[in-house]
């Protein structure tokens, strides 16, 4: 009895990622076609390699990365610029977080990243 239980909660576990990765899929797809005419065919292929590139969108950035972190927001009457982080990971010594990533987009694309 004890086993059917486990056996019967570790299916509907693998049931539950099996939805979730199938989702994940769906809206990776949905992305590259909203896309598709705006980019050019490179920034498609880095995005399906879950790779960041000069001239990817940033709702393209945020479904690899996930969320930003420190945002910082510049306006011009030519131009709108964000810098952000993405990955956060640990504290270091001194408090702060450390980030894997931080972007730079101007009038939503990314301009810049530097690995961190």
């Amino acid at each position: 009895e004890k086993r059917e239980i486990r056996d019967r909660r570790l299916q509907e576990k693998e049931e539950k990622e099996k939805g979730r990765l199938q989702a994940l899929a769906r809206d990776k797809k949905a992305l590259t076609e909203q896309f598709e005419n705006e980019v050019d065919t490179s920034v498609i292929s880095s995005f399906k390699k879950n790779k960041a590139c000069i001239g990817m969108p940033i709702e393209m950035m945020d479904f690899m990365l996930g969320a930003k972190f420190e945002k910082k927001e510049s306006a011009s009457s030519s131009k709108t610029q964000l810098k952000c982080k993405y990955g956060r990971g640990e504290k270091n010594q001194r408090g702060n977080y450390t980030y894997k990533l931080e972007a730079v987009f101007e009038n939503g694309y990314l301009k810049s990243y530097k690995q961190l």
